[in-house]
């Protein structure tokens, strides 16, 4: 009996083990089967029309303000665990302007902004950074009515995308309003419109 035991746990341990793939960044473990979003090839921040345009899906208007749907801890006036916002206006069905930033938090408090312009097809945007920044960068937006779940693909998630050391983008981001967002410059919260 206690073999049969001891047996099968060995058999779920690694069954377990081998369920997700894994990336170590900073001692922080990132699992990819956390966040998942249909796979398909593109263009610096164009949607592949071709592929997305063959499944039709209800139109979600992103425009509204959405927060890091994530817990944080504070201890000693320090906060720790990732937070984050973005911040997005329609221009026009296809297009949308984006301002998005993710914090690490306590204690180095590492961050990721941007601001930018960005194709939005099937309730899906995508962010890509120029080439000499980190050509592997690709941070997909899957819009839903409750929010929008941020996947980031990089070749080195230590400093991907340009952000901070060891800042990665994913996660989901709860939808806290649906009104147009006076939008703000993500580092100094400066009005990008008058």
């Amino acid at each position: 009996m206690k073999m049969t035991i001891i047996t099968i746990l060995i058999l779920g341990v690694f069954a377990c083990k081998n369920s997700t793939d894994k990336k170590t960044v900073d001692n922080e473990t990132i699992i990819d089967s956390m966040v998942q979003v249909d796979n398909f090839s593109i263009e610096k921040n164009e949607v592949n029309n071709e592929e997305l345009h063959n499944e039709q899906v209800a139109y979600i208007d992103p425009t509204g303000t959405y927060k890091l749907d994530n817990k944080t801890e504070e201890k000693n006036g320090e906060v720790y665990g990732y937070s984050g916002y973005i911040q997005v206006k329609k221009i026009t069905k296809d297009k949308i302007v984006m301002t998005f930033e993710v914090n690490k938090g306590a204690p180095s408090y590492n961050s990721g902004s941007f601001v930018d312009t960005l194709t939005y097809k099937n309730n899906i945007a995508l962010y890509t950074v120029p080439d000499d920044i980190d050509s592997t960068c690709k941070i997909t937006f899957h819009f839903d009515k409750k929010g929008v779940t941020v996947l980031e693909e990089t070749a080195d998630y230590n400093s991907g995308c340009g952000f901070g050391h060891a800042v990665v983008a994913n996660g989901f981001y709860k939808r806290t309003s649906s009104k147009t967002p006076i939008l703000t410059e993500p580092l100094t919260g400066e009005k990008l419109e008058k």
